[in-house]
């Protein structure tokens, strides 16, 4: 069996923008991630909090193929 392969990606948001609120062309650009990974046969995840970070990482270690986890943060002052 070969190596799982996970790419955790984190994206930083300033401390007063909400990553609710984040621009369309973002977001555009994380879910072209996603079907690029999902069209390789792989599983694409975007988080913002750690419950949905766990989720996504034990999600994409049970999947056993390739995954893909954008993670929004926020920069702390």
């Amino acid at each position: 069996m070969g190596k799982r392969k996970v790419v955790v990606l984190l994206h930083k948001t300033s401390q007063n923008q909400d990553h609710t609120k984040m621009t369309l062309h973002k977001l555009h650009l994380y879910k072209m991630q996603l079907t690029l990974i999902e069209a390789f046969g792989g599983k694409g995840y975007i988080v913002a909090t750690p419950d949905e970070l766990k989720y996504a990482l034990t999600e994409s270690y049970a999947a056993q193929k390739p995954a893909v986890i954008n993670v929004i943060t926020q920069i702390c002052s």
